[in-house]
């Protein structure tokens, strides 16, 4: 969720309940007081983990620390950065990790309509953890950060379109980053 930008506008513009997942403490602190300064109490609710493969205790390797802005390219567990190339870290920060499928698995949630993951790389992971979730009707739509340069990714696209899932490929090209450091990179939208 970082602090929390796509999630008040879904809260306030779209009229959603939404759930949001942030593992960086100080992401997670700002993504909160968004919550609060846009009185959203009863319509988003943070949560501090990170979404994974695996229900497992480890380390959010952090890329920056800041207190005043949000910090982004954090890697779960890994040391590596967002296309999955060895990358070292100024700091680690304790985090717990779990499949979006056992978060889900709780009287409290419920199987959302809409899901967004960009995680900076990671983005395999999480779908892999997912599968069950993915499978319930419920999931009208993804929005997910894929790296066309990462075969890891790339299967994401036939994982999703074998659960039912259709995508739209002038969209794809039309988000595609086409220059710059995160050539490759960008959104799509998958609906079912």
């Amino acid at each position: 969720a970082n602090i929390g930008i796509y999630s008040i506008y879904a809260a306030v513009v779209r009229k959603c309940k939404v759930i949001s997942i942030e593992p960086e403490s100080q992401n997670f602190s700002n993504l909160v007081r968004n919550i609060v300064i846009n009185n959203l109490y009863d319509k988003a609710v943070p949560f501090c983990f990170a979404l994974t493969n695996e229900n497992k205790i480890g380390s959010l390797n952090l890329s920056n620390f800041s207190i005043d802005r949000a910090g982004s390219g954090h890697m779960f567990d890994e040391e590596l950065a967002f296309d999955l190339t060895p990358r070292q870290f100024v700091f680690k920060q304790g985090c717990i990790g779990m499949t979006l499928d056992k978060f889900l698995d709780s009287e409290y949630l419920s199987v959302p309509n809409f899901i967004k993951i960009d995680v900076d790389g990671l983005e395999h992971k999480i779908i892999e953890g997912a599968i069950s979730t993915l499978n319930n009707h419920k999931v009208k739509s993804i929005l997910i950060e894929i790296y066309s340069k990462l075969e890891e990714h790339m299967n994401i696209i036939d994982r999703l379109v074998s659960l039912g899932f259709q995508y739209d490929p002038d969209q794809v090209e039309h988000d595609r980053i086409k220059d710059g450091w995160n050539q490759g990179m960008g959104n799509i939208i998958f609906n079912r």
